[in-house]
């Protein structure tokens, strides 16, 4: 009896394991995508920024050229992006038919020669059971503001409203 007792409990740990390296790895996968998206954003790959930006934004937009066209004018005389870094979610949320996560970027902008250090959110969210992710900032809203528009987001991911930027050295 002891022994039946004991395979079911390393059989379940077993599972138990598996079940959270494949959520850890998933993880990666989100914060890589969300880190290439980031990237093609500051070379002006436009193209892969928007293959990974959530396709409601884009159609609310007007489209992907139009989106393209808004966001290669820039965000105005003096501003720039300098880097971006997009830390690993914690948690993945399986919801419905979705997985998401909830992950801190840190920003670099520079504003008429003076840097600042933005820190805010990006929900990833995958449709095809964590293979390809697609993302929404969070920018200055809540996450109930941002469930007005994307009523599948779930209510516990672990995001906020940017921080207001912080001045760093040059």
């Amino acid at each position: 009896m002891m022994y039946k007792i004991a395979s079911v409990l390393l059989l379940c740990s077993f599972f138990v394991s598996v079940q959270a390296q494949t959520d850890n790895e998933w993880l990666q996968t989100a914060q890589e995508s969300a880190q290439k998206m980031s990237d093609a954003f500051h070379s002006a790959d436009y193209d892969t920024f928007l293959d990974f930006t959530h396709p409601t934004i884009i159609d609310d937009i007007g489209g992907r050229e139009k989106m393209k066209e808004l966001i290669s004018g820039g965000l105005g005389p003096g501003i720039e992006f300098i880097s971006t870094r997009v830390l690993k979610a914690k948690k993945l949320f399986k919801t419905g038919d979705t997985y998401q996560c909830g992950m801190k970027q840190e920003q670099i902008m520079e504003v008429e020669g003076k840097r600042y250090l933005i820190t805010g959110w990006l929900i990833g969210i995958s449709y095809d059971a964590g293979k390809e992710w697609r993302y929404i900032s969070v920018s200055n809203h809540t996450l109930d503001h941002m469930r007005k528009f994307f009523p599948e987001l779930d209510k516990r991911l672990p995001v906020k409203p940017q921080k207001e930027p912080r001045p760093i050295k040059n």
